[in-house]
């Protein structure tokens, strides 16, 4: 099993959003989540994960 290197209370998660192409070029499955500690950008293996993760933390930004 393997254990989370990052963890952050929903409180904490002030943007998430897609990467634009001037941020990544080379990379398109790409988002990034902004906490009171900096922004972090997260690479998926295809569009549908992209997708899949930023609905998933928008949600958790809008029920707190």
């Amino acid at each position: 099993a393997s254990s989370p290197k990052l963890t952050t209370h929903c409180s904490d998660i002030q943007e998430v959003r897609r990467c634009t192409r001037l941020e990544m070029p080379d990379n398109l499955n790409t988002f990034v989540l902004k906490v009171n500690r900096g922004s972090l950008i997260f690479e998926t293996d295809n569009d549908q994960q992209v997708s899949s993760w930023t609905t998933e933390l928008k949600e958790c930004i809008n029920n707190r």
